[in-house]
């Protein structure tokens, strides 16, 4: 599978140029014998380890490690490096995780949340339904002149009004006033 072989490759590129990106050389000599012993003994340069740990870095002579492994077949995908515990999180990260874990904990956030998400209007719907009562909203000679522009453009091209919905009724206008809107996993 030339994919694979291709991905472990690259994944093996990128510990190096995390090691390169990790390291201060003083000359370009410096930096080619440092990944030269690198990549044939997966050893470090004398004190490379200790800058690292002592900069708060841990990780990252462990990931380099992982990434650059003699044997392909151990190398990581680029999903298992973004899954590991490697990598620091995110603020973003860190505080999506502690709102999912009240989301769980708490039924009250839950039912914000559901509410939030499912409880809106959905224009593009009440659009599709009854165009001429979803636009009313709008007004102004700006809207009127696209508008305008808009019906010309498309009746040159053939195109014809469709009077008839089309959708099913939108919620509130029929006994569906408390049909689920259900997304796919596109988000659609």
């Amino acid at each position: 599978s030339s994919v694979s072989d291709q991905s472990k490759r690259d994944v093996y590129a990128l510990g190096i140029i995390l090691f390169e990106m990790w390291s201060a050389f003083a000359t370009t000599m410096e930096r080619i014998t440092s990944i030269d012993r690198l990549r044939r003994l997966e050893s470090f340069p004398q004190g490379f380890e200790a800058q690292q740990v002592k900069a708060n870095r841990r990780n990252v002579c462990q990931l380099i490690r992982w990434l650059i492994n003699a044997e392909p077949t151990t190398r990581p995908t680029a999903l298992q490096v973004l899954d590991s515990e490697l990598l620091p999180r995110t603020m973003l990260e860190s505080e999506l995780h502690q709102f999912l874990s009240n989301v769980q904990s708490k039924p009250y956030f839950h039912a914000m949340l559901m509410e939030a998400l499912f409880e809106r209007e959905d224009r593009a719907a009440a659009l599709f339904y009854d165009p001429k009562n979803a636009l009313s909203q709008y007004s102004g000679s700006d809207f009127a002149l696209v508008l305008s522009n808009l019906t010309r453009i498309f009746l040159k091209h053939a195109a014809q009004y469709l009077r008839l919905p089309l959708l099913i009724p939108k919620a509130g206008h029929s006994a569906l006033h408390r049909a689920v809107h259900v997304m796919d996993a596109a988000g659609a």
